[in-house]
């Protein structure tokens, strides 16, 4: 292969983000190992996922019929945020998930959640349109809050871990538009002292 061909296949192999960081700043993605690891990810993912048109009909059937409704569909999606500590992370979120034994679909829908640290309080943002405020069940300890809901054709299922403790009598929630709001008091930690000899 001769050394023209070689640039243009490296050129085109080469992921866009980091050929433009080089080529106007001049150095690489402090995120290149981690998006590395997404991309190989993502193709795992994006395997197993074409390995779903080859299950058996009878498997099918079989999740279908336990979904209530005219809406029977499969979702699977995904969002990265930075946290303040610069890690990325990812949270998943549908009705199905890729496993090391395939793609497992589930009738509960893990919505899409968010926790934020202000001050004294823990404030936790939940994602479930079309959810019966009625139907709306969340409980928690001092390190977790579960939230169930239900829509018209789907439930809804997420445990949320949280950042710190929180005092669990303190949580107010509340619902508008597809949107559940809980906010919690943060537990105080009591200031251990130690008495110092002088020598």
């Amino acid at each position: 292969m001769t050394n023209d061909k070689k640039r243009k296949r490296d050129y085109w192999d080469e992921d866009p983000f980091e050929r433009f960081l080089r080529k106007f700043f001049g150095f690489k993605s402090p995120f290149e190992e981690f998006f590395k690891e997404f991309n190989e990810m993502m193709r795992k993912f994006m395997r197993e996922f074409e390995s779903f048109e080859s299950f058996e009909y009878p498997f099918e059937k079989e999740i279908l019929r336990e979904r209530k409704g005219p809406v029977k569909s499969f979702v699977y999606g995904f969002s990265i945020t930075i946290g303040p500590d610069g890690i990325p992370r990812i949270k998943e979120f549908g009705n199905i998930r890729p496993t090391p034994a395939g793609v497992v679909a589930k009738e509960e829908w893990e919505p899409l959640s968010t926790v934020y640290s202000e001050n004294d309080k823990l404030r936790v943002i939940v994602d479930i349109p079309g959810a019966k405020k009625e139907s709306i069940r969340i409980s928690a300890s001092e390190t977790d809050v579960e939230v169930r809901a239900e829509a018209e054709h789907r439930k809804y299922y997420k445990k949320i871990q949280l950042p710190e403790e929180v005092i669990p009598e303190s949580a107010k929630a509340r619902y508008n538009n597809g949107i559940l709001e809980i906010t919690f008091e943060k537990k105080r930690k009591a200031k251990k002292t130690k008495e110092i000899p002088v020598e």
